[in-house]
């Protein structure tokens, strides 16, 4: 006789009572009811209905027992971060919901106090606004923690309510900000910075614990009577566990409400370019999940619900749509929006055609969330030093619609790039360059001396940075000086920098042409993929590289071959539009047809990039011709 064991599974849309057993070594499982979810807006906030919830939990169980009477145990696991205050026992009203914008007002107050910086390095997690850490301190500044006398994430108040034992878990608690990446327990350096009661936050438990039986009230309102265990209460961390890896070390993506790609490790990585690359790190069992949030199906989901159809119905519009530009899925104005529909058609009208038809908008939909995935699988492999593509086939992201990470097979091919970025072929951003410093004296108001450029030409970023400082007497130090140029500069790629005058009709053009494109640049990827979405030119690329995930620049082919190998081409099928000559060099001497691209601001030996390219061109409409 088997043994049955009963899952609560419980998300953002939706929640199922699942049953499942061992039958001759395959695990058989029966989904036994299923109840629907969602946020709803009162008093301009967003609530969960956590009575309703337990009712549901409740019904499921009663199902499970009405077909299974002997049921081994169970458990549930929810979404992370949302939490129930307690007061005399019963739930304090409200319990808001992570999407809720309460936040919004308290997240300086935080970083004033424990910048984030400081933070990562204590416990690990990205940065989301909506992270436990900032609602508590939301509910803090509220008065509401005062009147609190308990504290439990959502799936352990549901699990109390049922066994009556409370129970603090580790893989959810650490989705909340508070818990040390090192000790795995709450950090309370931490909760004293913020003034949050330490009393709230005892030891963690590890799943797989049980908790007791159900309360004998609970079990004869449902039918039944079975153990109430532990599990790894974030969803995410139970999926991860159900995942059949072969390889322990191979990526993973669990793409539900959220998308979530990231991989197994033995230690957490909590130094400043995880942080930078807003990774996290969350509790497994036994191990770190290293991974990234991605906004994921919610966006879909939003859609459907406005639709009205099914999701395998939205995968065959998406299909008969042509419209592929993409938009930034993770942008905060897709967290909580109004009409989902509507904030897509607005974003992607900002920087060029917006969709014409639903068909056109899921399509942009599922390659925005697509090139997501991929960006992040490349920056996981750079931070971990993991090849993780070996063990990459396909990802499932919805219905039978399929994201392949690898080779995007091509007879023919392209690599554009330069000896800084983008700039001078696609970017018309090489004046910024000459004017960097200049640029940044003006901005405090110091006027720059006649040929600063020149005399800053042959420096370093931080050599700059201190002549300015020393030159020019700033209050500023040398580091708040290049903190400030890079912080300028970043800014100019994200909201002002334009395409080159031929640029879009060139990669229309080429693309009409079955010809895939691949981007090479020595320039930070945030910049150039934030410029280029802006510009409505980023979904012209299948890959783009940068010397610093290389490791190599582009003194040395590396970037140009990974490019061309990528796009399954070889070299001497493959043109590389430059507008640098060393860099030119550097790829004609590899064996790729190289065109010269002339930028009144770029190389100043124009001559000489002349006689060394294959081709070259003035002008980008030039090109367009070939």
């Amino acid at each position: 006789m088997h043994k049955n064991y009963l899952a609560i599974d419980i998300g953002a849309s939706s929640g199922r009572h699942i049953v499942g057993w061992m039958e001759n070594g395959v695990l058989r499982t029966e989904e036994v009811y299923r109840f629907p979810n969602s946020v709803r807006r009162v008093d301009g906030h967003l609530e969960w209905d956590i009575d309703s919830l337990f009712i549901n939990v409740k019904q499921g169980i009663r199902e499970a027992f009405a077909k299974f009477p002997e049921i081994e145990s169970l458990s549930i696991d929810t979404w992370a971060v949302d939490y129930v205050l307690l007061k005399d026992g019963k739930p304090l009203s409200p319990v808001y919901a992570y999407r809720d914008s309460r936040t919004q007002a308290v997240l300086p107050e935080v970083h004033s106090i424990l910048p984030f910086a400081q933070l990562y390095a204590r416990t690990g997690i990205q940065f989301q606004p909506f992270n436990s850490i900032y609602q508590l301190y939301a509910d803090k500044k509220a008065g509401r923690l005062a009147q609190a006398e308990d504290f439990l994430m959502i799936p352990e108040y549901l699990l109390w309510k049922l066994c009556g034992v409370k129970a603090r878990e580790y893989t959810n608690a650490t989705s909340t900000g508070l818990v040390n990446a090192q000790t795995g327990e709450y950090d309370p350096e931490i909760l004293k910075a913020l003034g949050l009661p330490e009393a709230m936050f005892p030891k963690l438990t590890a799943p797989g614990t049980v908790l007791g039986p159900l309360k004998a009230d609970i079990a004869a309102e449902v039918g039944g009577q079975t153990k109430v265990v532990l599990c790894a209460t974030h969803d995410t961390a139970s999926a991860v566990e159900g995942i059949p890896m072969e390889q322990g070390d191979a990526p993973f993506l669990s793409s539900g409400t959220w998308s979530l790609l990231g991989v197994k490790l033995a230690k957490p990585i909590t130094n400043p370019e995880s942080c930078r690359a807003n990774f996290t790190n969350e509790g497994g069992v036994g191990y770190i999940r290293y991974l990234k949030n991605i906004m994921g199906l919610w966006i879909i989901q939003c859609v459907q619900k406005q639709l009205g159809i099914s999701f395998a119905e939205m995968v065959e519009l998406a299909k008969t749509s042509t419209y592929t530009r993409i938009f930034d899925v993770n942008a905060a104005r897709f967290s909580a929006p109004q009409d989902m529909r509507a904030e897509i058609r607005a974003a992607l009208a900002e920087t060029g055609e917006a969709p014409a038809t639903d068909a056109d908008l899921i399509n942009s939909v599922y390659h925005s969330l697509a090139y997501c995935y991929g960006e992040a699988f490349r920056e996981l492999e750079a931070l971990t030093g993991q090849q993780a593509g070996s063990h990459v086939t396909d990802v499932t992201i919805s219905g039978d619609g399929t994201l392949t990470l690898g080779g995007m097979g091509t007879d023919s091919s392209l690599t554009l790039g330069n000896g800084s970025s983008l700039d001078g072929v696609l970017l018309d951003s090489m004046g910024i360059w000459n004017d960097l410093g200049a640029r940044y004296l003006r901005s405090l108001g110091v006027t720059p001396e006649e040929g600063l450029n020149e005399i800053l030409f042959s420096m370093s970023m931080e050599q700059g940075a201190e002549y300015l400082h020393t030159h020019y007497a700033l209050p500023q130090s040398a580091a708040e000086v290049g903190a400030g140029i890079a912080d300028m500069l970043r800014d100019f790629y994200f909201y002002e920098v334009p395409a080159k005058d031929g640029a879009a009709e060139l990669l229309a053009a080429l693309t009409a042409r079955g010809v895939k494109l691949a981007a090479a640049t020595s320039s930070p990827r945030e910049h150039v993929t934030r410029a280029l979405e802006r510009l409505g030119l980023l979904g012209y690329f299948t890959w783009l590289y940068t010397t610093a995930e290389v490791g190599v620049s582009k003194h040395e082919p590396t970037i140009y071959l990974l490019a061309a190998e990528a796009l399954h081409a070889a070299p001497a099928e493959t043109l590389v539009f430059e507008d640098s000559l060393y860099a030119l060099k550097t790829a004609k001497a590899a064996g790729f047809y190289t065109i010269g691209v002339y930028d009144a601001d770029g190389e100043t030996d124009q001559a000489g990039l002349q006689r060394a390219a294959d081709l070259y061109v003035r002008d980008l409409h030039e090109a367009v011709l070939l």
